[in-house]
């Protein structure tokens, strides 16, 4: 049985559980790692773990394709933790550092091009670095000779 949440609903019931949760009717100025954690993990992360259950990532890298699911895992994970007051990032980092791990291991680091195409890129800028200036040099000092127009 698939839950479908949308982002209203998540922050719908952030703010009950805040509100009702917490009961005392003090003014919160702390993060609630608690809710944070509880919220991401019933609300934000089923969704996302759901798409990429047919993503194939254990075979490739999904990142093309799961693109979309990242986005709103983001989202989701941002609006929990402003609802919760938990703006430190180091909450957040160790969800996505979790899903990297899981999901995205397969996905390689950019890699530079070979050294061959670095020479032709790099080549063409050095090669105009050094003889544009012989050629400002040769343009400004070369005066042809003016012929003699009144031919004496």
């Amino acid at each position: 049985m698939e839950v479908q949440v949308s982002s209203n609903q998540v922050t719908i019931c952030v703010i009950l559980l805040l509100i009702t949760g917490l009961g005392k009717g003090d003014i919160i100025s702390s993060c609630s790692r608690h809710n944070f954690d509880r919220f991401v993990q019933d609300y934000c992360l089923p969704e996302f773990y759901n798409n990429m259950k047919n993503s194939g990532y254990q075979d490739s890298c999904p990142w093309p394709q799961m693109k979309w699911s990242y986005i709103q895992l983001k989202t989701c994970v941002e609006k929990v933790a402003n609802m919760a007051w938990c703006p430190e990032p180091s909450l957040k980092d160790e969800i996505f550092l979790s899903v990297h791990r899981t999901y995205f291991s397969l996905c390689a680091y950019r890699e530079d091009p070979p050294l061959t195409v670095q020479i032709m890129l790099i080549v063409p800028g050095i090669i105009a670095t050094l003889f544009l200036p012989l050629l400002w040099v040769h343009l400004t000092t070369w005066s042809p000779e003016l012929p003699c127009s009144v031919g004496l």
